[in-house]
């Protein structure tokens, strides 16, 4: 699949947490300052609240789904979610399912509606979204 450190954001835990144990675990959102302070397209570096709000809506959308996990299947979460296409698909309906029931819905299609604004990124990178990510219809039908 590529790097997740290639995102603009991404949850994970931290280095220095007991991930032997649920409790033990901390966890943390990673955002790349890069992409918003080198991007012509958001003035000194901002984008809109709602935006963001979507998007680590979604970022603890997977916390949610790693916090119920054990150290092994959490290492082989990974695996998959690093070398597997379906197994990825499924882990970023699951963190925006999550985010969902957080009632964070509307601030979900924003942020989907966002990336794939060609204003803002290439077309390539909306189409990249389309097929990984859950599309913005569907997003709106879990609302229902």
């Amino acid at each position: 699949m590529g790097s997740v450190y290639a995102t603009i954001l991404y949850a994970c835990t931290t280095k220095n947490t007991d991930t032997f144990t649920q409790e033990g675990r901390a966890y943390q959102i990673i955002m790349r300052k890069k992409f918003f302070l080198k991007n012509r397209h958001f003035a000194n570096g901002r984008i809109p609240s709602d935006v963001m709000i979507g998007w680590l809506g979604h970022e603890l959308g997977h916390v949610l789904d790693y916090k119920e996990r054990s150290y092994w299947n959490l290492m082989w979460f990974g695996i998959l979610y690093y070398f597997s296409k379906s197994f990825f698909i499924k882990a970023e309906i699951t963190a925006d399912k999550n985010a969902a029931e957080l009632c964070l819905i509307r601030e979900l299609v924003v942020s989907k509606d966002f990336g794939r604004d060609p204003k803002y990124f290439p077309m390539s990178y909306a189409n990249k979204l389309n097929g990984l990510y859950p599309r913005v219809a569907e997003v709106k039908e879990w609302a229902r």
